[in-house]
């Protein structure tokens, strides 16, 4: 092994220190065509090497070619490494070579910038990173890096995936890790192909190579990136920083780390305390008092991204953000549990995966995948969630963002792992009524109501919080009818655990109905959200995965001018399958056409073979709202 590790270092150094004008490497036509095959970027080769020397040392070695083929993958070319106060870049080289493998450039101090790793949302950070980003201007070109960094902490490791990103191609990837006995980390595998070479002793070492990946084309509604790919999971067995010191083998470990990390940090001054005990002292209801506390904390704070000290994973003391009025994730939850605890109500800091689709928590390897706080309030019977870095959300309200998953409780004897709340179609309802007039030239006068319950809040919830001029800008955006007016309309919000928005709107729409002689053709659809519609994919590979489920209930009524009668109305249409279900009915009343609409989308992950028949669904909804109303005269 070392052996290996010493002629590897002198490829890589020989590689870089001696390319000779002349010398042809990577030349684009020595790829295989299969790898060509929906790629954008071909890796041809990354090689990571990973030699942890002590519980808080480290070195990682990476060696990255990647073949750019085309315009539009330009920000592929780019390579950062990342470092902060317990890491340093030792080394950080690259070349650029043409179409041929002729070498065009080598990168120089000239070309790194050394910047603040600042991301959307921090404000700051002691996180720092060294970037080279090459100018591309001819397609293909092949760039090559060989970066070196040292850690002198560790707690965690990144996963190893060989692709990073869709319509990416990889020729060879490896990953090695060596280390002092007992040092060796917790391992899983995912998805590996067969032809993975993989020797070591798993002691001391290991070692895992990759060869002729071809490309992973996006397909819609599939598993996330990370659920695709190949990946190991790399976790440390034991951890050692300043004071604190443990392991991360079990669920309650990780939530002991987190729970020392926050210990002494829920404290607020005796003024602070007074004021908080003042705001709820006169409130005899538990869940009213939370809620006052919770609005006071979305008036007088907001959120701000902060990511220092220990990799960014202390919260900032309770006291300094009450006097500041800003924190992070972790500096708001825990200060909105100080203010819970000053009014004495336990609360519990929460590890959560958050995003819409984020990758689901594996129950039987644990590891730190979290990347946001929220608050759990227990009790028996009616526990309640908070979501403290959005001033506008409901309260006890989580949204799709950190709804419907496994997270980790952080309490005194560590942590445990709990369901945040389902979010099902009955309460992720949408209710329209369209009370429609049309006279003889297509005119229509619309009075429309609309009601956006649980999850469907989500679709009107950022314009509830726009100044009425605004407000009317987005629904023209959203209503974009030819010789649209919009007369009035007023937005609300009622409720709070499971919030209803409510829009009401008076419109005339000038060519709502089309005339052809003394017909007229009435739209159903005008005033329906259509579920969309997607290609059918002979070729589908992935599994066909639907995360949200809903139900629309639609009602127009529609009154016919004076003098015309039916020609012709829509049959009546029940579709069910296992996606979902849609009843359409249309009916005469006392000369008013009664359209009844329900559409229920289930949720649930299919197999790929199933995906032209949910294709085939949409379709034959879209067939069905697609039809018209016809009447004469």
């Amino acid at each position: 092994m070392y052996i290996r590790k010493l002629l590897l270092f002198c490829y890589l150094f020989f590689r870089f220190a001696d390319v000779f004008p002349g010398e042809v490497l990577y030349p684009v036509s020595s790829i295989d065509p299969a790898l060509l095959k929906n790629a954008r970027i071909v890796v041809r080769s990354s090689e990571t090497s990973i030699e942890i020397k002590s519980l808080n040392s480290e070195v990682v070695k990476k060696h990255y070619v990647i073949t750019i083929l085309k315009v539009g993958a330009e920000e592929s070319a780019g390579f950062s490494a990342p470092y902060d106060n317990y890491s340093s870049v030792d080394a950080l080289k690259g070349s650029l070579y043409d179409a041929f493998g002729k070498l065009i450039w080598h990168f120089n101090s000239k070309d790194i910038t050394d910047q603040s790793a600042i991301m959307d949302g921090l404000l700051y950070t002691d996180d720092r990173e060294k970037i080279i980003k090459p100018i591309l201007t001819t397609f293909p070109v092949t760039v090559e890096y060989y970066c070196e960094t040292s850690f002198r902490r560790i707690l965690q490791y990144p996963s190893f995936l060989p692709y990073d990103e869709y319509d990416e191609s990889v020729e060879y990837a490896s990953l090695d890790i060596t280390c002092k006995e007992g040092l060796f980390p917790r391992i899983k595998e995912l998805r590996i192909p067969s032809n993975t070479v993989i020797s070591g002793d798993g002691i001391f070492s290991r070692h895992w190579e990759f060869r002729h990946l071809e490309s992973i084309e996006q397909e819609p509604l599939s598993p996330s990136f990370e659920e695709l790919t190949p990946v190991i999971y790399i976790v440390p067995v034991m951890y050692k920083f300043k004071e604190y010191h443990g392991d991360f083998t079990t669920w309650q470990n990780i939530g002991l780390w987190s729970a020392v990390l926050n210990a002494g940090r829920d404290t607020l001054s005796p003024e602070v305390t007074r004021q908080i005990r003042s705001m709820v002292d006169t409130i005899p209801d538990r869940k009213e008092k939370i809620k006052k506390l919770y609005t006071h904390l979305q008036k007088s704070t907001r959120y701000v991204g902060v990511k220092l000290g220990i990799g960014g994973q202390q919260p900032e003391e309770a006291g300094k953000v009450a006097s500041l009025g800003y924190g992070d994730c972790k500096g708001l939850v825990n200060y909105m549990a100080a203010m819970l605890k000053a009014a004495g109500i336990p609360s519990l800091y929460t590890l959560v995966r958050a995003g819409p689709a984020a990758e689901p928590v594996q129950k039987d390897f644990p590891r730190d995948v979290f990347n946001h706080i929220i608050l759990c309030v227990p009790d028996d019977k009616d526990t309640i969630w908070l979501e403290c870095t959005n001033q506008t959300i409901p309260f006890g309200f989580l949204g799709s963002f950190t709804d419907d998953r496994d997270v980790l409780l952080i309490t005194r004897e560590g942590g445990i792992l709990k369901h945040t709340p389902v979010y099902g179609k009955e309460i992720n309802i949408q209710i329209r009524n369209a009370d429609l007039t049309i006279d003889s030239s297509g005119q229509a006068f619309v009075d429309l109501k609309t009601s956006y319950r649980g999850l469907q809040y989500e679709s009107v919830d950022d314009m509830l919080i726009l100044p009425p001029e605004k407000q009317k800008e987005r629904l023209l955006l959203r209503y974009t009818f030819p010789g649209i007016r919009i007369l009035s309309f007023n937005c609300s919000v009622e409720g709070d655990r499971i919030p209803v928005a409510k829009e009401s709107i008076r419109m005339s729409i000038r060519d709502f109905a089309s005339i052809s002689g003394n017909r007229v053709f009435v739209p159903f659809d005008r005033f329906i959200d259509p579920p969309g519609i997607l290609k059918k994919d002979d070729d589908r590979v992935f599994d066909l995965v639907l995360h949200k489920t809903y139900c629309d209930i639609d009602t127009l009524r529609i009154n016919l001018p004076v003098g015309y009668h039916i020609e012709s109305i829509p049959a009546s249409c029940m579709i069910k399958t296992s996606f979902g279900t849609l009843f359409s009915e249309v009916k005469e009343i006392d000369r008013q056409i009664l359209v009844v609409r329900r559409f229920e989308r289930e949720k649930g992950h299919f197999p790929a073979s199933a995906y032209n028949n949910f294709v085939e669904f949409l379709r034959q909804v879209s067939k069905q709202d697609n039809k018209k109303l016809v009447i004469s005269h």
